[in-house]
């Protein structure tokens, strides 16, 4: 009675397996058989696709935001969520094809930012070492370049690694509902919150 059903990697609410398989149990995918015989079993596709990858782990993560994939088609959209993944994501996005189509693929743009990744480095580690010293709930820094305006760091604590999201996403709930500020750690305080400069 289903045209589609996720076995892994679709972060959808409704598929139950949220991380995608490995290559070894892919390759066992595809080469099953109908039991007793050795005629291959049909129905069954598998669709790759592109991992983003975080080589800087939690830097600056409440600023960039994180990538997940949708799956309102048959083909997986990759859609930025939270910080600069969402407010660019039109752009960034590109515009993917289906599976098997002749079209050609149009690549998203390039974002830069004046975000300094030792400046950030060195901010996020004060950070984490006052609110733990003062045993503060938070906090958040921001370094200006003062002739230019540019954001040379920006970084909130807590705060979360982008490629273990799906971890926040996917925590046990309390009573079926989610966990009261779960989510919080994917904002960015800096510019969401109100403060006294």
């Amino acid at each position: 009675n289903y045209s589609y059903v996720c076995l892994a990697g679709d972060d959808s609410y409704t598929c139950p397996a949220k991380f995608d398989i490995s290559q070894n149990t892919a390759n066992t995918i595809a080469h099953l058989v109908v039991p007793g015989t050795t005629t291959p079993l049909t129905g069954l596709s598998l669709e790759p696709r592109d991992q983003p990858t975080y080589p800087n782990g939690s830097l600056a993560s409440q600023v960039l935001g994180y990538v997940d994939y949708t799956y309102n088609t048959s083909t997986p959209v990759a859609t930025g969520q939270y910080g600069l993944e969402q407010y660019y994501n039109g752009l960034l996005q590109g515009i993917p094809i289906a599976i098997g189509s002749d079209a050609a693929p149009h690549r998203g743009a390039t974002l830069h930012t004046t975000i300094d990744s030792y400046v950030q480095l060195l901010v996020q580690q004060e950070l984490t070492q006052a609110v733990k010293q003062y045993g503060a709930t938070g906090g958040s820094i921001i370094v200006e370049q003062p002739k230019t305006g540019a954001i040379l760091a920006m970084a909130s604590t807590p705060g979360y690694d982008p490629s273990q999201w799906q971890q926040i996403v996917n925590q046990p709930m309390a009573n079926g509902r989610a966990r009261p500020g779960s989510f919080t750690v994917f904002t960015n305080p800096a510019i969401s919150d109100q403060y006294e400069p």
